[in-house]
């Protein structure tokens, strides 16, 4: 439905002197109720907006649609469409079909829709839209981590009790969810986090090596030495020991070590993964081909077992817990969260 939006009224007219011309014919006719909008968040950047009667929107009154964004400086139309008159059933038609294109920074848009009616006036109607549902409908906003807090996205994330742990560019922010409070500590992690007992932080240090670091004692240790070059990609902590994905150009390799740092065992594996969380035997990915992915991957038979829908256009650290799934979304600066079982029931491709 597209249509330049200063000539709607226009043909508004145009059409109200086309009716005057008709010889119609009377049948029963019903108005569609103007406040029956559809909604649907189509992709992770774009909105389609309809009417509940369907695409073929019929009326008496009503010449031209107008659909765009409202904000102190106005209204901005995006999409819009005329009437074309029916002489046999008196009423105007149009395939009322809108769509809204947002950047992916946006958290929230304001919508209007602008009925024309047969003598110049209009009715309007507002509403407001959040843009990180697609495709898990559940998802909400748990910690907005956008300026002026941190001019940084959060990347890895973990989360132990009501703590969220983000590493953000070279230190690492607690979020207390119940209280809200922002805490931080400057370790010098560059990528990855995974915490134990709120107490110790394991995390990459000068961007390869594996550290501890004890929130009591305010001391670090390194526990593996990696060469230069290997990067830890995903860190996670799972039923006594500590799961790495570590990139060593062009192999990534999923390690499993020790709370000391002893190797336990060692898998290569063959897709372009990144991030990590597990849950009862299952590791899940973050995949990095275009477009993004979450991976499955079982720690057992060490294969791939099913893949799901990314949770944004562009996103880092993944965490499940107590029921949901977290992630951290790079464009808009939030950790946001979703029901795991939405995961299964909206995500598999």
């Amino acid at each position: 439905m597209k249509f330049s939006g200063y000539l709607i009224l226009t043909l508004a007219f145009a059409a109200l002197s086309c009716r005057k011309n008709a010889n119609p014919i009377a049948i029963e006719f019903v108005e569609p109720s103007l406040g029956a909008i559809t909604y649907q968040q189509t992709d992770y950047d774009s909105f389609s907006i309809g009417h509940s009667s369907g695409s073929k929107f019929i009326s008496k009154d009503i010449v031209a649609i107008a659909v765009g964004e409202i904000d102190s400086s106005g209204f901005h139309v995006q999409d819009s469409s005329s009437m074309v008159f029916d002489p046999l059933t008196n009423t105007y038609v149009t395939d009322f079909n809108a769509s809204i294109s947002f950047d992916l920074k946006r958290l929230s848009l304001s919508l209007r829709v602008r009925y024309y009616r047969v003598l110049g006036a209009w009715i309007d109607f507002d509403t407001t839209l959040s843009t990180i549902t697609y495709p898990y409908p559940g998802t909400e906003i748990i910690w907005n981590t956008a300026p002026p807090q941190n001019a940084y996205a959060v990347e890895d994330i973990d989360i132990s009790d009501s703590t969220i742990y983000g590493q953000i560019n070279d230190f690492i922010l607690m979020y207390d969810m119940r209280t809200g409070t922002t805490s931080q500590v400057q370790v010098g992690s560059y990528e990855v986090v995974a915490v134990v007992d709120n107490r110790y932080l394991f995390y990459d240090h000068n961007n390869w090596s594996l550290y501890r670091y004890d929130l009591l004692t305010d001391s670090m240790q390194q526990l593996v030495y990696h060469p230069s070059r290997r990067f830890m990609m995903g860190l996670e902590y799972n039923n006594g020991a500590l799961y790495e994905l570590l990139w060593d150009n062009p192999v990534i390799s999923l390690l499993k070590y020790s709370l000391s740092g002893q190797l336990l065992d060692s898998v290569a594996l063959d897709r372009n993964c990144s991030r990590l969380t597990i849950l009862n035997g299952i590791a899940y990915f973050e995949d990095w081909s275009t477009p993004q992915k979450i991976r499955q991957f079982d720690l057992s038979s060490k294969t791939f077992i099913g893949e799901f829908k990314a949770p944004a256009a562009n996103y880092e650290g993944i965490r499940i817990r107590d029921g949901y799934f977290y992630f951290s979304d790079f464009n808009k600066r939030t950790v946001s969260r979703f029901p795991l079982n939405e995961l299964f029931t909206y995500g598999p491709i």
